[in-house]
């Protein structure tokens, strides 16, 4: 190949990084769109195709954004299923929050009602799991308890004692006549032994696998993964956090203790607005991004309603199906209006160059920063 050739194919290479990042109007940290100008250019031959896998963070359309609907004191929706198109008029789905005693701090509300995201709500119960124990014994319940629908999305699946208990109770349950579904990550779950995916597609459990490494590329690249860990038992119950159905995130085993996480349940609107976060996911891992409304029936149906309960909260998505990084600007936001302390903990510390910061401002205006991580991650790079 001449030299004006490789000048020619590292040329088209920019172009393709040019035409994909603005048609998709997609957001980077100037560092990372430096590094891959410079890959292409420099290596155009591995620099191109890598692009064209990993390059892009996100899979939605440019004004598109994927709305929670908000929920009446009833358990009912209040909006329509479909995706918005950015319109501020009464017809766009815009939330509103009518109940100023479920308002938090003004910044946060007005960031989160910036995102689409609907208001705060008030559920029955909110439980926050002591340990692995007491979280593991919460799923079950809801599982057993289900009697309509059953809707569970993890990461991990992995084939020990926690996989294979999660595996029979799904298959248990839809056996007694739940509609029972199960979405798995495809990278994630890749060590899931496809014998029990098809036990429990035999046993009438629905399995869809989310972003598989064969795909069509106009759906999303494979780099953007699904971490959420969600189960909803007749759309009114929810068992969420940050566990895998893995025996380290719940059991303590002979010189290895489980690990620290967290989880809770909730019983009320905020697992209505996690059923509409599944379905989408759902529909999503089927080939299509535009979001319907919830089945008839899945929706907490003939649930009293939540209005006398005090256990406010709000669900705050994020991930590649969202324009914004919405849960990185809250931690933003948050660093440069706490007033007199912050409480940060997390399994890995990898501030990019803003959040770090707006951190250490933080602690000159003098706001007391607390920052628990562990001495060791599951996750050495992110350690390094």
């Amino acid at each position: 190949m001449t030299l004006l050739e490789h000048a020619a194919f590292a040329f088209s290479g920019l172009l393709v990084y040019v035409l994909v990042t603005r048609a998709g109007k997609h957001r980077r940290q100037p560092s990372a769109a430096l590094s891959w100008v410079l890959v292409i250019a420099m290596f155009p031959y591995v620099g191109v195709p890598l692009f064209l896998l990993f390059g892009t963070r996100k899979f939605v359309r440019p004004g598109v954004l994927v709305r929670l609907q908000s929920v009446s004191p009833a358990g009912g929706l209040t909006a329509t299923g479909q995706a918005a198109t950015g319109r501020t008029d009464a017809d766009s789905g815009r939330l509103v929050a009518g109940d100023a005693s479920l308002s938090g701090p003004a910044w946060a509300t007005q960031v989160l009602a910036s995102f689409g995201l609907p208001p705060a709500c008030r559920n029955h119960e909110i439980t926050f799991h002591a340990d692995g124990e007491q979280s593991w014994q919460a799923l079950l319940d809801l599982v057993r308890g289900a009697q309509r629908s059953l809707d569970l999305c993890t990461y991990v699946l992995r084939p020990d004692e926690i996989g294979d208990r999660i595996v029979a109770e799904l298959a248990q349950a839809a056996g007694r006549g739940v509609h029972v579904r199960l979405l798995l990550d495809a990278i994630g779950c890749l060590r899931t032994p496809r014998d029990r995916i098809r036990s429990l597609r035999a046993a009438g459990v629905s399995v869809r696998w989310f972003m598989p490494l064969l795909h069509n590329p106009l759906r999303g690249r494979t780099n953007l993964r699904n971490h959420r860990k969600l189960t909803i038992a007749d759309g009114w119950r929810l068992w969420s956090g940050g566990r895998n159905q893995a025996v380290e995130y719940f059991h303590d085993r002979p010189g290895d203790p489980a690990w620290v996480d967290l989880s809770f349940s909730v019983v009320g609107d905020l697992a209505v607005q996690a059923q509409i976060l599944f379905e989408h996911d759902w529909q999503v891992a089927s080939g299509r991004t535009r979001q319907s409304p919830v089945p008839t029936g899945l929706a907490g149906d003939g649930v009293p309603p939540a209005a006398a309960s005090s256990a406010i909260a709000q669900l705050v998505p994020s991930g590649p199906d969202h324009v914004d990084d919405t849960v990185y600007s809250l931690l933003l936001a948050a660093a440069y209006h706490t007033q007199t302390r912050l409480l940060a903990v997390t399994p890995y510390f990898v501030p990019d160059d803003a959040l770090l910061s707006a951190l250490c401002l933080a602690c000159r205006r003098g706001v007391q920063l607390t920052l628990l991580i562990p001495a060791r991650s599951n996750h050495p790079l992110a350690d390094l």
